[in-house]
């Protein structure tokens, strides 16, 4: 299996899993290689065509070399046992925020492959100016793209518009699909995609039983509100932006 670029890419009902947690025995995702075939089987079922896979790298447990080692097995042993052509399997990885992570260039192997989009997870509080300052210098340094895991889940602890503050400065968010399905926080979600500020969307799927990939569910609220045509709209904007760096080894077809 390889991560080449379908021709069909720019057809609706293509849908792309930005944050997942499929690789096996990776972290506190899936369990073996047999669950992680079901939830690649589940996402196929779903329209999935494009997942990327983003298993938690945390620099205060782990070393980048031990990580990039242990992610290449469980992706060769995910691909020996799926063989079929898609979803395309794109590694990266959801690193935990730490100070001063920008002055540390070697956390840039971990951006999405062939991408220079970084998947950032923020801690579950209200962001210190020196946390923004950290997210703002990542995101300048050249050939990165900050893209913020899970932003609904933060919102509530800042201060209004510091993620409007993030985006205009060129932050992508990513938004969880419970988000939208869950009936507490729909309209909060179908407002914040609304008004564009979410880029892509993720199931953040770790089994089959307790976080099952469910990113069809999230589909089908957004598309019961918004229609076909801006929903479709919506994930070939994210896929073209996670391949345009991939555009000239596949002849362009994004």
């Amino acid at each position: 299996m390889t991560d080449r670029i379908p021709d069909a890419v720019g057809s609706p009902k293509m849908y792309l899993d930005f944050h997942t947690h499929i690789l096996p025995e990776m972290d506190d995702g899936s369990a073996s290689a047999e669950m992680s075939v079901q939830m690649l089987r589940t996402s196929v079922e779903q329209g999935v065509r494009a997942i990327v896979l983003t298993p938690h790298f945390y620099a205060h447990q782990d070393t980048l070399e031990h990580f990039m080692e242990k992610r290449r097995r469980a992706l060769a042993e995910l691909r020996r046992r799926w063989t079929v052509p898609t979803p395309i399997l794109l590694p990266g990885a959801e690193v935990y925020y730490f100070r001063e992570m920008a002055d540390i260039p070697e956390l840039l192997t971990l951006r999405i492959r062939n991408t220079e989009l970084f998947l950032l997870e923020m801690p579950f509080r209200k962001w210190t100016d020196a946390m923004i300052d950290d997210i703002l210098r990542m995101n300048q340094k050249n050939g990165v793209r900050v893209v913020l895991a899970h932003v609904d889940r933060y919102i509530a602890y800042q201060p209004k518009g510091t993620v409007e503050m993030l985006a205009d400065s060129g932050v992508l968010m990513q938004v969880n699909a419970d988000y939208f399905y869950e009936k507490s926080t729909r309209q909060k979600a179908l407002r914040m995609f609304d008004s564009g500020l979410m880029h892509f969307l993720g199931s953040d799927c770790h089994n089959v039983t307790s976080r099952p990939q469910k990113l069809g569910d999230g589909i089908a609220v957004i598309r019961e509100r918004f229609g076909d045509e801006q929903t479709d709209a919506f994930f070939r904007g994210g896929l073209r932006r996670l391949l345009a760096a991939q555009a000239d080894r596949y002849g362009g077809q994004i």
